[in-house]
């Protein structure tokens, strides 16, 4: 008898905890309303508290803001990070055009070295499935198809430093189509070595103003 009240006492707490942890698992996976994705270059790694693209990341999260969803990978990794993302417009059920009355989650990527051009390599895979970047930043990037901004990004923006040795970053972007890509400019960081220049507050402070005026928009 004694066993059956305490079981039954039991199933009753169950009960009633299921809401409240129902919803926490809701607000867990609640979709994205802003995605960023950052890429360290070649001989870092994603989670490097030194990295200038992990502490951009960090600042984002410090945000608080709910819906922002924001990760990091190695630029040899960079598919990794392409499918995280689209798994991330998956789950927010907008992984193409926007549909009538669905928020389409707004996109930023941002990449170091080798890691500026994973970057335009993602935004390339985006542009190929119609779905809009609203900024890309590239950061001393290295790579033979780093130059040419797909016209599916709406801003994009380069940072590069002054080298006598290699490795050289991408001194200039350019858009494929003028009309529906904003070059934000072509940056150059002086007092900076390649490592380094991922560091410069100016970058994380455009990425961070993005984020914000992204939120304050009227949807």
């Amino acid at each position: 008898m004694r066993a059956s009240v305490f079981l039954f006492a039991l199933l009753i707490a169950g009960l009633a905890a299921f809401p409240a942890e129902a919803l926490a698992r809701q607000k867990s996976s609640s979709p994205c309303k802003v995605i960023v994705l950052g890429y360290v270059g070649g001989l870092d790694t994603p989670g490097n508290p030194l990295s200038g693209i992990v502490r951009i990341r960090n600042r984002l999260r410090s945000l608080n803001d709910a819906g922002l969803c924001v990760e990091t990978f190695s630029a040899y990794t960079w598919l990794d990070g392409y499918h995280w993302l689209t798994k991330k417009l998956n789950e927010a059920r907008a992984p193409g055009p926007a549909a009538p009355g669905v928020e389409v989650p707004k996109v930023i990527i941002y990449g170091h070295s080798l890691g500026g051009w994973a970057t335009l390599a993602v935004a390339r895979k985006l542009a190929a499935r119609n779905i809009p970047v609203e900024l890309t930043v590239q950061i001393d990037s290295v790579g033979f198809t780093d130059m040419t901004v797909p016209a599916n990004v709406k801003e994009a923006a380069n940072y590069y430093r002054w080298a006598i040795v290699p490795p050289y970053g991408r001194d200039k972007i350019r858009a494929q189509n003028a009309d529906a890509t904003r070059i934000l400019g072509n940056f150059e960081l002086k007092r900076a070595n390649h490592y380094g220049v991922a560091g410069a507050p100016a970058i994380s402070d455009l990425i961070v103003a993005k984020v914000q005026a992204l939120y304050a928009a009227p949807e």
